[in-house]
């Protein structure tokens, strides 16, 4: 039996709880992370420095750091050192299992750390579909603010449940970050690319009407189709659907009607043939933009 101030003891260190602001930025749940309602400022509350380096000073003031618990600290530290390894490589220098922290600043980078990852696409090193939703809120205040429009691409890959199917996960992986590095490579600096979700890319284009979007999305769609992905001994043409609607500071959208209108034109690009661009003012003013639930369910399967 363990003496009772061991037990107290294991009690007080067990686990870290993250501040406020980061406990509402993120959430995690079986090694994953997913962020809710993030916005770009620090955190609150910051964690004072360790007034000693060593004695029962610093063993209460740390003890007094884990006490205020959530988020158990070792699993913490385990999924840094998971999501650093998935991003950077088991090989790569620097990249190992973080320790434990020592102090308040330690424990402050760890949680940073964390509200990164939150954000972070773990298999592309992309920002996910939270950063995405995130960006577009702070995008939507800014054309207003200065009445210059800003346009959104969904991005689907052609056929790629078949490259899964046929060829493997792993394939289909590595196709995904094959695509990733040639859409980064061909943006514009002032863009947000992130993972949308599945095989499904999202793109915001600030400054960008709805003809600037579709000969952004144009050069991204030429860049992927016109590249040879190569992996182990394989070699595969890979093509990618876009879906493109544009926002003005005066149509009175909100930002999920956008991402709708988005999806929209994608299954417009898939109808149509795949490879290919399709945008939502485009599509509308003809009267050809739309598509049946069975449609899309048919498009989505393929």
């Amino acid at each position: 039996m363990l003496p009772v101030k061991k037990l107290e003891d294991q009690k007080r260190t067990r686990a870290v709880r993250l501040p406020r602001d980061a406990r509402r930025r993120m959430t995690i749940v079986s090694g994953e992370r997913r962020g809710r309602g993030a916005e770009d400022h620090p955190l609150e509350a910051p964690l004072r420095p360790l007034a000693s380096p060593r004695g029962e000073e610093i063993e209460d003031q740390r003890a007094g750091l884990i006490d205020a618990a959530g988020l158990d600290l070792h699993e913490a530290i385990r999924i840094v050192a998971q999501l650093e390894q998935n991003l950077h490589g088991a090989g790569t220098p620097g990249v190992g299992r973080p320790s434990l922290p020592r102090s308040a600043e330690d424990l402050q980078h760890l949680i940073n750390r964390l509200c990164e990852f939150s954000m972070t696409d773990g298999l592309t090193g992309l920002r996910n579909r939270t950063y995405f939703l995130d960006v577009l809120g702070r995008e939507f205040k800014r054309v207003r603010r200065v009445k210059e429009p800003c346009s959104v691409a969904i991005i689907d890959l052609d056929h790629f449940k078949q490259v899964n199917d046929t060829y493997g996960h792993l394939t289909g992986d590595a196709v995904l970050r094959h695509v990733a590095r040639l859409m980064l490579a061909t943006m514009r600096e002032t863009d947000t690319l992130t993972r949308y979700g599945g095989e499904e890319f999202g793109l915001i284009l600030p400054d960008a009407n709805s003809a600037q979007a579709r000969v952004l999305a144009e050069r991204m769609r030429r860049c992927i189709s016109s590249s040879v992905f190569t992996f182990r001994d394989l070699r595969l043409n890979v093509t990618a659907s876009f879906g493109v609607s544009t926002h003005r500071f005066d149509d009175g959208l909100g930002e999920q009607e956008l991402i709708e209108r988005a999806d929209v034109a994608l299954y417009a690009a898939k109808r149509a043939g795949r490879n290919r661009v399709s945008c939502f003012a485009d599509g509308a003013k003809a009267g050809r933009m739309q598509i049946t639930s069975h449609e899309k369910e048919l498009l989505v399967s393929q």
